[in-house]
């Protein structure tokens, strides 16, 4: 049994037992991806004792509203395949025999000026990069893919898809890439992110998708627009725009 002040968590549709303040507790509440919750017992004098049923991982912090901080919880996103396959591409997780490719992706300082991350300088830091992504699969069980054609799945023509980023202080579900030049204009950027909306929509317990894109990337803003995704409005930050998608709208 778990106090929410101490957080209580559920994964992959299974059930928890958890207590929540007596006074933070309302009838017909709307707990985001809980399917179903009932009131058990009166836990002691300050707690109800309630039941909640939903997929995958989610966390609740002391007032009951889902909180989505994977940066306290292992492996949220553990259901995600290593591998997936699209009608054209092969999305893999990254590995240090990637170098090479990453360097050939994000090395190009022209290529990346419109990236919000800056361009790789070297070998050495195409490795480093690649080894955060591989810590991140390894803890959190999901980070950006290694883009790979289906026919040609050990070479890399991009890296992306979702991960968690800094927004502010705060660590939130991202959709982000970037693809070697050759392959620009082919439609797999597009690909490549209706397959993370997809994976976002299914099994992400954050609410919402962010992107960052600077306002003179007009090919990227194409791909956002086209997944439905809406500017935040907030001020630019560097001649950046923010972009987001409600995963779960309420019906």
């Amino acid at each position: 049994m778990h106090k929410l002040g101490e957080r209580a968590a559920y994964k992959l549709w299974s059930l928890a037992v958890i207590d929540v303040p007596k006074g933070r507790l309302r009838r017909g509440i709307q707990w985001p991806l809980a399917e179903s919750w009932a009131i058990l017992s009166v836990a002691d004098t300050a707690f109800y004792s309630v039941i909640v049923f939903g997929p995958l991982l989610t966390v609740f912090n002391f007032d009951g509203r889902a909180e989505a901080n994977m940066s306290q919880v292992e492996k949220a996103f553990s259901a995600i395949p290593e591998l997936l396959e699209t009608e054209r591409l092969a999305l893999r997780r990254p590995h240090q025999g990637d170098g090479a490719d990453y360097m050939e992706v994000f090395g190009n300082s022209i290529a990346n000026a419109n990236n919000p991350r800056g361009f790789c300088r070297n070998l050495s830091a195409a490795l480093a990069a690649l080894t955060v992504h591989q810590e991140n699969w390894q803890v959190r069980g999901f980070d950006v893919w290694a883009i790979c054609l289906r026919e040609s799945p050990n070479r890399a023509i991009g890296f992306g898809g979702l991960g968690l980023r800094d927004f502010d202080g705060e660590e939130r579900l991202n959709l982000g890439y970037g693809l070697s030049t050759q392959f620009w204009g082919k439609g797999y950027a597009k690909e490549l992110a209706l397959m993370s909306v997809h994976l976002a929509r299914s099994q992400s317990i954050f609410a919402t998708l962010w992107a960052r894109v600077q306002v003179g990337n007009a090919a990227s803003r194409k791909v956002l627009d086209f997944l439905g995704m809406s500017i935040d409005g907030r001020p630019l930050v560097n001649n950046e725009l923010r972009y987001k998608l409600e995963l779960h709208p309420l019906r």
